[in-house]
């Protein structure tokens, strides 16, 4: 048995699109409310272990997005092709000494989602899994904070773009897709547009 908080990008994805490199799947409209506490903190608070709580869905616009192939540096490509060459009994070339600086030199593949409001600005960069298949990211609809940001987290640690601002405005934005590969940014997919609705506004008076 499979329970799925969201299936949509499955059942619209089609064949053609996992032969893509990329792709940005529609984004579902994002209620923006106060999260309560009602336990006195985050998580189970002071309730104990006893309690048996499930974890909501994540709170904020979720992005779906799919990588056919996960990015590489040229060293994972060099090694790779080292591999493939041993496997079929042939002599791969030997790596110069400026190649080996230049694989050092080389940063971490990275993805990251930029998103817009109705102007254009931009309003948050997150960053992404590097992962092959279906990845999935969450705005929690913060600006970005007014402080530094900590030092950038070790390749394959979480990261939610930084200290957390103010709550954004309810409007229309947009969310796009871009990858770094050997320090070089290009646009892989999007924009695609969203709607960030303030709930419980029917109400007040």
């Amino acid at each position: 048995f499979y329970i799925l908080d969201d299936y949509t990008p499955l059942r619209t994805v089609k064949p053609e699109t996992l032969q893509q490199e990329s792709a940005l799947f529609a984004v579902k409209d994002a209620l923006l409310y106060i999260q309560g506490r009602p336990l006195g903190g985050g998580g189970k608070a002071s309730q104990g272990e006893a309690l048996y709580l499930a974890e909501n869905a994540p709170f904020g616009a979720t992005f779906t997005y799919y990588l056919k192939e996960e990015l590489k540096t040229k060293k994972k490509l060099r090694q790779e092709a080292e591999k493939e060459a041993e496997k079929k009994k042939t002599q791969a070339p030997y790596p110069t000494f400026d190649q080996l600086r230049e694989e050092t030199d080389e940063p971490a593949p990275a993805i990251m989602l930029t998103i817009q409001d109705e102007s254009g600005r931009v309003v948050r960069r997150l960053n992404g899994a590097n992962s092959a298949g279906m990845n999935r990211v969450t705005w929690n609809l913060r600006s970005p904070g007014t402080v530094l940001s900590p030092a950038a987290p070790e390749e394959g640690d979480d990261d939610d773009g930084g200290p957390d601002g103010p709550l954004v405005l309810p409007g229309t934005y947009k969310v796009s897709l871009a990858k770094r590969v050997s320090d070089v940014w290009s646009q892989l997919a999007g924009p695609q547009t969203f709607t960030v609705k303030a709930l419980g506004v029917e109400s007040m008076a």
